[in-house]
């Protein structure tokens, strides 16, 4: 009895140490997001993913025991569960032929059994309406493994069934079930990370307390809507605001002071834009892509800079605001050529604001 439990054991943690590998590179290095995104079907990736599963579980089994053997059929109950009948009954028909050339003599059966156990799965997918998590996947698990064993039991013949799957029922089930959890654990951690992702990812549009900017979040938005507004044959601008005179304020009051002052822009050109895109950028530096108002893209900006500039002189008298204005198509065709059109603006403001070395000079 020690002997199987050390069994179970053994072959427990190497079931967890497998199904953790490919959680993790499926989940965290987001292969599936590089692929998916060039794949017409998207189905047809996840098939090919899970069935892997199945194939390493039959190529490394004989090697490392029944801790890797019996995910051979988490590759279908995994894909079933978590993307539908489709992905189920697809990797099942891959997996049990992979299983078919074993050439045992229950080869026939685990092949069969394999792809119903891809189509329950699937099933179990539309009556939980694709709401898995890691309490009733690993219970599906262990509902689907129990259906396995049905299946054997009606099928198999009795010798085979005393002699092997009567005695591995509970051994494989225990396996598979933990194995099932930690990968659905593992999809519920990434789902949390992808959500804070996605909160970051808006970070510089929607929070004004932090002070982060997000660069690579304005570029692909704009560089999306100036793809947009070419297709559809629409005017787009893009407004840049510099908060000058921030260094002061932070030597002079600390960077406490300095970071409220900005979140206090913020505050104020959101209340203006009304339902233009606003970016916090780095430099002390607001960007507003202007998705209405057009027409005149120099007024608006003159506006929002006074209103901006005398809210700000009432923080303190130090502060100012330069603008600059970009439009598309007459300023640049591209996202590149209308940013670097705004920035260059936005330096000569800058420029012309630098006191003439002429007026420095002390008189004689």
């Amino acid at each position: 009895m020690f002997s199987i439990d050390m069994e179970i054991l053994k072959n427990l943690i190497l079931n967890l140490c497998f199904m953790f590998t490919v959680a993790w590179i499926f989940n965290f290095y987001k292969i599936s997001d590089n692929l998916i995104a060039k794949i017409k079907y998207p189905a047809i990736y996840y098939i090919l993913y899970f069935s892997f599963i199945s194939f390493l579980g039959v190529l490394f089994g004989y090697s490392y025991g029944p801790g890797i053997v019996s995910l051979r059929l988490m590759g279908p109950i995994l894909g079933g569960i978590l993307f539908g009948p489709v992905v189920g009954l697809g990797t099942g028909v891959i997996s049990g032929l992979i299983r078919f050339t074993q050439q045992t003599e229950i080869s026939l059966y685990t092949s069969v059994a394999t792809v119903i156990i891809g189509l329950v799965a699937g099933l179990i997918h539309i009556f939980l309406k694709g709401k898995i998590n890691k309490v009733n996947g690993t219970l599906a698990v262990l509902a689907i493994e129990i259906v396995y064993d049905i299946l054997g039991y009606f099928i198999l013949s009795k010798e085979v069934w005393d002699n092997f799957f009567s005695v591995m029922f509970l051994h494989r089930s225990l396996v598979d079930v933990a194995a099932a959890l930690i990968f659905l654990r593992m999809l519920e951690i990434s789902a949390g990370y992808k959500e804070e992702l996605n909160k970051f990812k808006f970070l510089s549009s929607e929070d004004y307390l932090t002070g982060i900017y997000n660069i690579r979040h304005f570029s692909d938005t704009l560089t999306r809507l100036v793809s947009k507004a070419g297709r559809e044959g629409k005017r787009l601008g893009l407004i840049l605001f510099s908060i000058e005179g921030m260094e002061l304020i932070v030597s002079q009051n600390g960077f406490g002071n300095g970071k409220m002052t900005m979140n206090q822009s913020a505050k104020i050109l959101r209340n203006l834009c009304g339902g233009n895109l606003l970016f916090k950028l780095p430099q002390n530096v607001f960007a507003i892509i202007m998705l209405h108002e057009c027409n005149n893209l120099e007024q608006t900006k003159a506006t929002l800079g006074e209103f901006l500039k005398n809210s700000l002189k009432e923080i303190n008298k130090e502060l100012d605001v330069l603008g600059s204005t970009a439009l598309f198509p007459r300023d640049g065709a591209t996202m590149p050529d209308l940013w670097q059109h705004a920035e260059k603006g936005l330096e000569m403001e800058k420029q012309r604001r630098l006191p003439n070395p002429q007026e420095l000079q002390p008189e004689d």
